[in-house]
């Protein structure tokens, strides 16, 4: 070996050496910048690149020029290494001038301890398993109905709170949709099951906004079974329209159809008025002085009994005008606390001449009241007749009854217990929504939270108090889940 290879390998054994950290480096290559300048020596005359090759040179070949760098060439013949001296400008990242370079194979570097202090990278936890999304809970036909097997919309569960569904043991059912939405119906006990279907079915289509209903639910247990509840074609009964006036639809049958045989008699200005609960009152009384005045009180008198409201037209006089569709949704009965001596006042339920009675002569109601020192009074108005009570303080001396409850009782003198409304306080029109049936005795919920209405304004003249979610129909009768602020 002459002098000069032997001085260039004792120079590669040194810089291997003195490898002691291992340099940043991408995939299969590490490049360290190594110095070993020696003082006093400028740097940019005399640099080396050492790179280690899988090729070696073959001992009979002679070092050549590399092409395109005439200051480089080859190593010694034999040598795994090759050298290459260079006084261009250093790249970015590269060693600065003058300062040799090392490119190590991924081999060579696993033999070279880490810099003392060092933290090998932490190894990576695996990532945590996906878990499959929740399956909504099975149910068979006859399996025992749960409402948190079958998550009810906000519609039908109000129902079922607002008609104790899960409580009662009367005949009963549930229908919905394809949304969810629906009606869950309870009927008298004397009512059949096929009864009970067919009232939940036809309420269900039109509280969900005209669109076609399925049995969910007869009695307590499940008519289908959860998979048949995501195919479109299990849906498909609507509403008939009625033919004759016994096919009113929402009713409980056994409650017979004398109002409707004594309907038929009369040849009077009439109509009839239903709800949705199977509420159904009939406007059949002399002296009324248009048709559209017994529209007005078969409305309001239906309302003013029935669970679920506004209620719907059904007849006027001998035509079956029922239409739901072209019902605006909003109340008949206006709340106004209206002087009942002014000229042309209504007064809910009450018919044009039971209010002349009231007010007009001697030893009316209004004559009364004007005679007592408080000016105390009440009426109370039959929702079944029309008929009314009314009482005034001076009317029970003898007896001692509060008068308020005297008014309520010869009201109900008429039609029996449950059948009156208390309508006038004094002079004044006194009705609020508060004191509807289907803002008490538990119907609340139902009224509130179950039935749509045109807007949260309706909901609120309806007496509806907590803001929250409310069921809005629009123009083509689609009907949504709202946030309303009241």
């Amino acid at each position: 070996m002459n002098k000069g290879h032997f001085a260039r390998s004792l120079l590669i054994g040194t810089l291997l050496m003195n490898c002691a950290k291992p340099p940043s480096r991408s995939p299969g290559s590490h490049t360290k910048a190594i110095s070993n300048t020696p003082v006093g020596t400028n740097p940019a005359a005399s640099s080396t690149d050492l790179k280690s090759s899988d090729s070696t040179v073959p001992a009979s070949q002679s070092p050549q020029t590399t092409p395109g760098n005439p200051g480089a060439s080859n190593g010694p013949a034999g040598s795994d290494v090759t050298m290459t001296t260079t006084d261009q400008a250093p790249t970015p990242g590269s060693a600065p001038a003058g300062e040799p370079l090392v490119v190590v194979s991924d081999a060579e570097m696993a033999t070279i301890p880490s810099s003392p202090g060092s933290t090998p990278p932490p190894a990576s936890d695996p990532p945590a398993p996906v878990p499959p999304p929740a399956q909504p809970p099975s149910f068979q036909k006859g399996d025992v109905f749960n409402p948190k097997t079958y998550k009810v919309s906000q519609m039908v569960s109000a129902l079922i709170e607002g008609n104790k569904y899960l409580e009662t043991k009367a005949t009963k059912a549930i229908a919905v949709n394809e949304k969810g939405l629906g009606m869950a119906v309870v009927l008298s006990t004397q009512a059949s099951l096929a009864d009970a279907k067919r009232a939940a079915l036809e309420g269900c289509y039109v509280i969900g906004g005209f669109q076609p209903c399925t049995v969910l639910v007869a009695d307590d247990k499940y008519e289908k079974d959860s998979a048949s509840l995501s195919k479109p074609e299990t849906y498909t009964d609507t509403l008939a329209t009625p033919k004759v006036l016994t096919e009113v639809p929402f009713k409980d049958p056994s409650q017979g159809d004398l109002m409707i045989t004594q309907y038929q008699k009369f040849l009077g200005f009439k109509a009839i008025a239903i709800s949705l609960d199977g509420t159904k009152v009939a406007v059949i009384e002399d002296d009324l002085e248009s048709i559209d005045e017994a529209k007005r009180l078969a409305l309001e008198r239906c309302e003013l009994k029935a669970k679920l409201i506004p209620c719907f037209l059904f007849a006027i006089n001998d035509d079956i005008t029922f239409a739901p569709k072209g019902k605006p949704w909003n109340l008949s009965i206006k709340f106004d606390a209206l002087d009942i001596e002014t000229k042309g006042v209504q007064v809910p339920g009450i018919s044009v001449s039971q209010l002349d009675n009231l007010v007009d002569g001697i030893l009316t109601y209004t004559d009364r009241v004007e005679r007592e020192a408080t000016g105390n009074g009440m009426v109370y108005l039959s929702t079944v007749s029309g008929n009314v009570g009314w009482s005034t303080p001076s009317h029970n001396l003898i007896t001692g009854k509060d008068y308020k409850a005297s008014a309520k009782e010869r009201c109900e003198a008429f039609d029996g217990p449950e059948t009156c409304s208390p309508v006038i306080d004094k002079l004044k029109v006194s009705l609020t929504a508060a004191q509807l049936p289907s803002s008490t005795n538990g119907y609340y919920v139902a009224h509130c939270k179950a039935m749509p209405r045109v807007s949260c304004d309706a909901h609120k003249a309806a007496g509806c108090k907590e803001s929250g979610n409310y069921y809005i129909v629009d123009a083509d009768f689609k009907v949504d889940l709202k946030p309303c602020t009241l």
